[in-house]
């Protein structure tokens, strides 16, 4: 394994995945006047992330077994385990499962769980993933066709759901809904609207006030966001 090391990360892997790992890098801390700005934390504070990555099955699994005595599920492609993260890449793609935006999705969790670890709080699982989904890449508008078919997937179930449920994580996936669709909708909803700073201070002085915009906050996306597809 080759090993990668700056003042954000720490990272292993094939050599074969050189330069997906330098281009995943470069996407994570090309965001960093975002992630800072946002977040009022100087990144430069933080602890490193640590990952490993791999293109073998075979090897992601027997890694994570011999490491962490841990087994993911069957289609699992990415793992947070003992403070590292875990993942396979398609070496055919790249960029297959969105492989290439892992390190920036999880400096975002990095950035709020810091604010969790400040004002002594627990995880609100659906705040912190809606904010990591949509910060994890450049979106600028982009995706309206992609988040309008999410939308039309939750509209059945988003009446009356509360998003809180989800920090059982029992409950993430079920028939009826997939927890990765309803966090995509959420952040495109806090930051059209221009609501993310509006959250974090809410965050701060009042998490359960927080907690509370989780019991409505998937409806008022889901009807956001198809009223934009109808607008247009």
């Amino acid at each position: 394994m080759q090993k990668f090391e700056n003042q954000h990360y720490i990272i292993n892997y094939l050599q074969e995945l050189e330069e997906f790992i330098f281009k995943a890098v470069k996407n994570a801390e090309e965001r960093k006047d975002v992630f800072e700005d946002l977040f009022e934390i100087d990144w430069d504070l933080l602890p490193k992330i640590r990952a490993s990555y791999f293109i073998s099955r075979d090897e992601f699994l027997k890694y994570l077994k011999d490491s962490f005595d841990f087994v993911p599920g069957p289609n699992a492609i990415g793992c947070f385990c003992n403070g590292e993260i875990q993942a396979l890449v398609d070496i055919e793609t790249m960029y297959q499962y969105n492989t290439l935006f892992t390190l920036a999705h999880e400096t975002v969790h990095l950035f709020i769980q810091e604010l969790y670890k400040q004002f002594n709080i627990e995880r609100l699982r659906w705040f912190d993933e809606a904010y990591a989904y949509y910060l994890e890449r450049p979106r600028e508008g982009k995706y309206q066709k992609y988040y309008h078919e999410k939308a039309l997937i939750l509209k059945d179930v988003a009446k009356g759901f509360d998003v809180n449920i989800l920090d059982d994580r029992t409950k993430l996936t079920t028939e009826k809904y997939r927890g990765f669709d309803i966090f995509q909708v959420i952040g495109k909803y806090i930051f059209d609207n221009n609501l993310q700073k509006e959250y974090l201070n809410l965050l701060r002085i009042n998490p359960q006030e927080l907690r509370n915009v989780g019991k409505d906050i998937l409806q008022n996306s889901v009807e956001y966001i198809l009223s934009i597809d109808q607008e247009q």
